[in-house]
């Protein structure tokens, strides 16, 4: 958030940990929302402020919902029309991470993959349990 505000960026985070969310508030002084994904789309919803955000980023959180084709679905509500979506997660499917996953290698960090894409052309996944 902290390199989005450098760049003039007005920021506003999400987060599910209270304690990590009062932090980002003290010690930053960033706006941050405690909850889940669903829930800050629909609170923004309530408040009138659906379609709000120019670029919605998501770090590291796929792998955490419960419900992947839900969460995207929040995401895109928050989007303004030709807003971009950020998402970065863990590829433990690539090449570097099957080869660190080797007997006789250290262990690492997967490679990440970084997808943006315009919201009005996104796609969105077929995703089954």
């Amino acid at each position: 958030m902290a390199g989005f505000a450098s760049q003039g960026w007005q920021v506003h985070g999400l987060e599910p940990n209270a304690s990590i969310a009062a932090h980002a508030r003290e010690q930053f002084g960033f706006t941050v929302t405690e909850g889940a994904i669903d829930d800050a789309a629909e609170g923004f919803e309530l408040a009138g402020q659906a379609a709000a955000f120019d670029l919605v980023v998501a770090i590291q959180l796929v792998a955490h919902l419960r419900d992947p084709q839900a969460g995207f679905r929040a995401m895109a509500r928050l989007l303004r029309p030709g807003g971009l979506l950020l998402v970065e997660t863990w590829n433990s499917a690539s090449r570097t991470a099957r080869w660190l996953a080797r007997p006789g290698t250290n262990t690492a960090r997967p490679t990440c993959c970084i997808t943006s894409r315009r919201a009005a052309s996104m796609r969105w996944p077929q995703i089954t349990g």
